[in-house]
C-alpha cells in the first residue's frame, strides 16, 4: 500500500531538531550523543512523520474527549431545563423578554460544540492515516541551492 511517504533516513541530528521545534513550550533541548556517527540507529523519514502524525491525532483525540466531558453535560442540562419550564409555563403568562429567548441560544450553543467535536475527530482521523498531504505538510522537501 503505497501512501506517498518517502524513505529517506534521519539521523539523531535531524530527529533532535525536529523533536526541539515540536517541543519549543516546556524549553529543553534535546541531544543525542553518539560515539561514532555511523553506529546510530537508523530511523527513516517516513518512521518520524508517521510519529508526529499520529501524536497530533492523539492531541486531537483529547481535546475532543476533554469538550466531550467539560461541556456538552452542562450545555446539554442547561437547553432541558430552559425548555422544560417554558413547556411548564402557560402560553398566557409568556412575555417576551430575555428569558425566553434563551433556549435558541443553547440549543445553538449544544449544536456548535457537537460540531467542534466532531471536526476535532476528523482532523484526528486524517492525522492517524497519514496521507500524502499530512506528510508534506509535516516534513517539507529540502531544497538544496548551489
Amino acid at each position: 500500500m503505497a501512501t506517498g511517504l518517502s524513505d529517506q533516513v534521519w539521523n539523531y541530528e535531524e530527529i533532535a531538531v525536529l523533536a526541539n521545534l515540536c517541543g519549543g513550550l516546556n524549553q529543553k533541548r534535546i541531544t543525542f550523543q553518539v560515539e561514532e556517527p555511523s553506529e546510530g540507529i537508523i530511523v527513516s523519514r517516513r518512521e518520524i512523520v508517521l510519529l508526529v502524525s499520529r501524536s497530533i491525532a492523539l492531541l486531537q483525540i483529547i481535546a475532543a474527549v476533554v469538550d466531550g466531558i467539560s461541556s456538552l453535560p452542562t450545555q446539554a442540562f442547561l437547553l432541558y431545563r430552559q425548555s422544560t419550564m417554558l413547556a411548564a409555563l402557560p402560553s398566557i403568562n409568556r412575555m417576551p423578554g430575555p428569558v425566553f429567548g434563551v433556549a435558541p441560544l443553547l440549543g445553538m450553543e449544544l449544536l456548535t460544540a457537537l460540531l467542534r467535536i466532531g471536526l476535532l475527530l476528523f482532523a484526528a482521523t486524517l492525522f492517524w492515516n497519514c496521507g500524502p498531504a499530512i506528510e508534506r505538510m509535516l516534513s517539507p522537501t529540502r531544497e538544496h541551492s548551489n
